[in-house]
């Protein structure tokens, strides 16, 4: 019987490839048919998954199915480790089981459910239902962030675990590819990766002006004297991220002192709970220890933000209020206007 429903399956996918090739089936069709390929496929996933995992238990593998899948869907173990895993935790959560093995839940959205439910617990996972309406209607990026939103407002520790989580995983790979290219590769929590993100980019945009200005000026020369040729070639934005990397490494740098690595910081006060929340502009949450750090060495730019949360006022960025800042400040609140407590 398993086999006679896996020949059908089979042979109408078959079916479904031969008509795309043909050319026969209209737009509106496709899209049709790609919306019900997307349920059978999450089925056929799933069942994967779930064969895998009955074998390696019949057979007392040990691993919960990872090998037997890795060897059967041709993919790499570490792949089939992560489906094998995601699968395991989302067993819990039967409606999140569900919407994953109908396709209404993407594969990556599943493994940031998993995610969910390791780091918190499947209770809270199956009393959100908003998390998983939203694991059904958002693309994976956006997901990912509200994922992790999510964990981090449920770990109770204003994201203290979640930055450590990150510095614990910071790495740095490099290797030599087989085309002879030295490839790199790095993970860094998102403070740290906010600064050498900036950095290289600062550098790397400097690199590109000076380009384009040089090509202007021999283009002028070229003007001049007709003559003479532009050998230089203008670098991408790209080669000149590799090339600040470099610069960087050997301790070039465009300037004298310490390299530029301005990251911004939004900090403002729940004024319910008097808390102050420090985030980074994508709304990655940042713990108190982490904030402190930052600001012994900050300046300080006051922001007014519409509704919407745009930026429609900024002022100029200060180490620290003036002494006239302060005597506003202090007749005006009193204090400290979250705490009350005395200047």
């Amino acid at each position: 019987m398993l086999i006679e429903a896996a020949r059908r399956a089979e042979a109408a996918t078959k079916e479904m490839l031969a008509c795309v090739n043909a050319g026969s089936a209209s737009c509106s069709e496709l899209r049709e048919a790609l919306a019900i390929a997307k349920s059978f496929m999450a089925a056929g996933s799933a069942f994967q998954v779930a064969a895998a995992h009955v074998i390696a238990k019949a057979e007392r593998h040990g691993d919960g199915g990872t090998q037997v899948l890795a060897d059967t869907a041709g993919m790499s173990r570490q792949q089939a480790l992560g489906q094998v895993k995601t699968a395991r935790l989302i067993e819990a959560v039967p409606a999140a089981r569900d919407a994953v093995e109908t396709g209404r839940v993407s594969q990556a959205n599943a493994k940031r459910l998993a995610e969910a439910i390791e780091r918190t617990s499947a209770d809270a996972v199956k009393s959100d239902s908003e998390l998983l309406g939203k694991a059904q209607t958002m693309r994976p990026e956006q997901f990912t962030k509200e994922a992790r939103r999510w964990t981090v407002e449920r770990e109770r520790d204003g994201g203290v675990s979640e930055h450590a989580r990150q510095r614990a995983r910071r790495c740095v790979r490099m290797w030599q590819s087989d085309d002879g290219m030295v490839r790199l590769h790095g993970e860094f929590d998102s403070v740290t990766g906010g600064r050498i993100r900036n950095r290289l980019r600062a550098e790397a945009r400097r690199m590109l002006d000076a380009d384009r200005k040089a090509d202007r000026q021999n283009a002028d020369k070229a003007t001049k004297n007709a003559s003479s040729s532009c050998s230089g070639e203008r670098r991408s934005f790209d080669q000149c991220m590799a090339d600040a990397l470099d610069n960087f490494t050997a301790g070039a740098g465009s300037g004298s002192g310490e390299p530029f690595a301005d990251i911004c910081v939004v900090a403002h006060v729940n004024e319910a709970t008097g808390e102050l929340i420090a985030q980074l502009p994508d709304g990655d949450r940042l713990p108190s220890p982490v904030l402190e750090e930052l600001a012994c060495g900050a300046r300080f730019t006051g922001v007014i933000y519409d509704r919407k949360g745009r930026a429609i006022w900024r002022a100029h960025p200060v180490r620290r209020a003036t002494k006239a800042q302060r005597q506003l400040l202090i007749a005006r609140d009193g204090g400290c206007f979250a705490c009350g407590a005395d200047p």
